[in-house]
């Protein structure tokens, strides 16, 4: 459905994160050689794995540097900071599915909710969490976050704006709002339930949004 990080309120970042989410983003649009992408990927695919072990306060680039025998200068040459390179492996591991079309924003909406609990469990996102936490308390991270993971909300937007524009939702809804809203419903509950459950309690939880999204329940 959207990357787990997602379910902080959606703001706009701050120059300095944004310059560099887009930075990365034009290194990685056109071609490049091999090596820099397989250097990459070595650096990204260890540092979700350390961050799974230690955590985000306890991860560190020296520890990165000495698990891949990528130097630091090579790091930072593609990240320009420990930040940025969080922030990075967090939309490295982060999925973008494709927009259901069932025909009922509904069902729409549980589908992509379903990929999205299978996509994102497991061993390495367990240090999702603590990168959370940090970044509600860090304004840099937070920022960076959303700008190297902002393409991921292509697939919920598809689905509200579809439905708004077939009337299935208010056409005065904000969308953003509600994919906030969305997304921390279901995230916020597997923090302290087990994936079988929040997969049963998934239609509930939307049927409890969609709600007050649906017309005639403006307040």
């Amino acid at each position: 459905m959207y990357c787990a990080v997602r379910y902080m309120p959606v703001t706009r970042p701050s120059n300095g994160p944004a310059r560099e989410g887009a930075a990365v983003a034009r290194r990685t649009a056109g071609r490049e050689d091999p090596r820099v992408t397989r250097t990459r990927s070595v650096v990204l695919d260890a540092a979700a794995t350390l961050l799974a072990e230690r955590g985000y306060a306890a991860f560190t680039m020296n520890a990165l540097v000495e698990r891949t025998g990528v130097s630091r200068t090579t790091m930072y040459k593609y990240w320009p900071s420990r930040t940025g390179l969080i922030a990075a492996t967090i939309g490295a591991m982060a999925t973008d599915p494709a927009a259901p079309d069932t025909g009922d924003v509904r069902d729409d909406l549980i589908a992509l909710a379903m990929d999205s609990l299978d996509a994102y469990t497991g061993p390495r996102w367990s240090g999702l969490a603590s990168v959370q936490e940090a970044a509600v308390h860090d304004p840099e991270l937070r920022a960076s976050l959303q700008a190297a993971v902002s393409t991921r909300f292509s697939a919920p937007r598809a689905v509200l704006e579809r439905a708004i524009s077939r009337g299935q939702l208010r056409a005065e809804i904000d969308v953003d709002t509600a994919i906030t809203i969305l997304i921390g419903a279901v995230f916020f509950r597997l923090r302290s339930a087990d994936l079988p459950q929040v997969r049963r309690e998934v239609p509930a939880i939307i049927d409890t949004i969609l709600d007050g999204l649906r017309p005639g329940k403006a307040g």
